[in-house]
């Protein structure tokens, strides 16, 4: 846990001195992973709510909000459903599997999810099925 805070502390000292050095030129993708990362702080130290802020504020900035309303939740669950049905069964059959084009960001985005997922397993178990449907 001392290193959590630790890192913690590195981290909003590390953001504070870019923003009064460039303003809020970091790139996208950087900042994600450091919010990732301060979720991940908190996460382990049993701040739960201040990780989901942090990872959502990540997955935000990679242009992938969670929802945040029960029925968002279940709307953007059986879109999912609807997208993976679509995807087993019409897409596939359609497109050749040869393609290895994989963004960069899915790593980043899977640890994002996978941490959330850890915390929805135990407060809020319809946000973690529409989790486990991302991932």
């Amino acid at each position: 846990m001392a290193a959590d805070a630790e890192a913690l502390a590195n981290y909003k000292k590390a953001v504070a001195v870019y923003d009064k050095k460039f303003g809020t030129k970091l790139d996208t993708a950087q900042r994600a992973i450091l919010e990732r990362k301060m979720g991940e702080s908190f996460f382990r130290r049993g701040d739960h709510q201040q990780a989901i802020e942090y990872l959502q504020r990540a997955l935000a900035l990679h242009g992938r909000p969670v929802p945040a309303t029960r029925w968002s939740i279940r709307l953007a669950i059986g879109t999912q459903l609807i997208i993976q049905v679509l995807h087993r069964l019409v897409f596939s059959f359609f497109l050749s599997r040869a393609s290895d084009d994989e963004d960069p960001r899915d790593e980043e985005l899977f640890h994002i999810y996978e941490m959330l997922g850890w915390i929805d397993f135990f407060i809020n178990r319809e946000r973690l099925l529409f989790t486990l449907y991302i991932v």
